[in-house]
Order: structure tokens, then sequence, then C-alpha cells
């Protein structure tokens, strides 16, 4: 079954075949791949795609859609990086996949740089 681009739900190309002979997919289609090289913002590409990828949710209001990282890296920019999932499935992906633990490890940092130079802490 050929899958759907992230973005706007149309078929996407085949990207080739793995070593093992399966077909890899692109997640993005030849259209949305076009507008993203011309800086074109995920958020408009977010409206125009109005269903979660990954249950199937069709969203009345955008405000109802995240743009999630599949990686978890926030720092991985990337088109194939990106996808359109609802609110509901980005916190469960969010929980399962800990990316919480490498936020919390950023902002546990913070603190302890806070604390350090605070003068609160030096009377």
């Amino acid at each position: 079954m050929r899958p759907s681009c992230i973005y706007c739900g149309k078929p996407v190309e085949s990207k080739g075949r793995s070593f093992s002979g399966k077909k890899i997919w692109n997640k993005v289609c030849s259209t949305c791949r076009a507008k993203l090289k011309k800086n074109f913002p995920v958020s408009v590409l977010m409206m125009e795609r109005k269903k979660c990828y990954q249950c199937g949710f069709v969203a009345i209001n955008p405000c109802q859609l995240d743009v999630d990282h599949i990686d978890g890296n926030s720092k991985n920019t990337k088109i194939e990086n990106f996808q359109i999932i609802c609110a509901n499935c980005h916190r469960l992906k969010t929980f399962l996949n800990k990316d919480w633990k490498q936020f919390n490890k950023k902002i546990d940092k913070q603190l302890k740089l806070f604390k350090h130079r605070s003068p609160l802490n030096n009377p």
C-alpha cells in the first residue's frame, strides 16, 4: 500500500528499495517538498493537512494538530523528520519515547547554572 504525504495526504513516491528488497517511501510528496524548499512555512502545510498521521483524527481546527519531530530531536529540522499528529498522539508519543527526559536534562542543567550564578545563593 502506498503511503500518503504527512502534510497534504497525497500519494508519495518511492525512494527505491532497501537491501532486503522492501520499498522505501518518501514522507513528503513532490508538491510539498517543492514548497518547503522555497522556505514555505511548515505551519501553512500543517493547515493544509487536517488529519493526524498516526491515528487518522480529522481536525476541525488546526490548533488540534501539532508538528512533531519524528526522532525526538528538535535540532533535526529536515523535512523527513516532521509529521503532523493530533495533540493526544503527540503527548503519548513524547511520553512513551521518553523525549521529555531530554527536555528535563536541559532544564536541570540550566537551573544548576542559574543557582550557581545567582546572587541569592551567595550572602
